[in-house]
C-alpha cells in the first residue's frame, strides 16, 4: 500500500497524494490555485500596460519627429515673420508719407491765406 502514495514535490513535507489520485494537482488547495491565478492575472495587466505605454511612447516620439523635421511649419512661421515686416514697413513708409503730406498742405495753406 505504501508503493502506492508518492509525495508531491510542491507541498509541504510529509504530504502524500491519496491512493488512486487522479493527478498530481487534484490536492492543491484552492486558496493556493486562487493566488496563482490572480499573480497571473497582476502579471498579464502589468505587461498590457507596459506594451500599451510603450507604444503610446513610440508613437508620440513619431509624431514630434514629424512635426519637428516638417517643412510645413517651417514656412508657416517664415510668412508670418514676411508679413510682419511688411506691415512695419507699410507704417514707417505711410507715417514718412503722411508728414510729407501735411508739410506740403501746410506750405500751400499758409500761401493761399497769405494771397487772400
Amino acid at each position: 500500500m505504501e508503493s502506492a502514495q508518492r509525495g508531491c514535490l510542491r507541498c509541504p513535507q510529509g504530504y502524500t497524494e491519496p491512493p488512486g489520485a487522479a493527478s498530481p494537482d487534484a490536492h492543491r488547495p484552492a486558496a493556493r490555485w486562487v493566488k496563482e491565478v490572480n499573480i497571473r492575472m497582476m502579471l498579464e495587466a502589468y505587461t498590457y500596460v507596459r506594451v500599451a505605454a510603450g507604444d503610446l511612447r513610440r508613437r508620440m516620439h513619431e509624431r514630434f519627429a514629424d512635426l519637428v523635421g516638417s517643412e510645413t511649419g517651417a514656412t508657416a512661421a517664415e510668412y508670418g515673420v514676411l508679413v510682419a515686416l511688411i506691415a512695419a514697413v507699410i507704417i514707417v513708409g505711410a507715417q514718412l508719407l503722411g508728414n510729407n503730406v501735411n508739410t506740403k498742405l501746410n506750405s500751400v495753406g499758409t500761401t493761399v491765406g497769405g494771397a487772400s
